[in-house]
């Protein structure tokens, strides 16, 4: 079981970029790879809060500095 959330949705494509609670990339779904995920119960929608913002701000923080 992977726990992560929704970060990004890359521009130009129909690519979602999930986090982990840290911040970090788990993993890269296509829209329709993560549709059929829904459909079939492999993933699920969680609520989103607090977590979320700091996974969101861990991310950003990590990628400038990055640079």
């Amino acid at each position: 079981v992977i726990r992560c959330k929704l970060a990004a949705k890359l521009e130009g494509s129909d690519t979602y970029v999930f986090v982990n609670r840290l911040g970090f990339k788990a993993m890269e779904k296509a829209r329709k790879d993560f549709a059929f995920d829904l459909q079939r119960k492999r993933a699920r929608l969680l609520k989103s809060g607090p977590l979320f913002d700091r996974s969101l701000h861990k991310m950003v923080s990590t990628l400038k500095s990055a640079k």
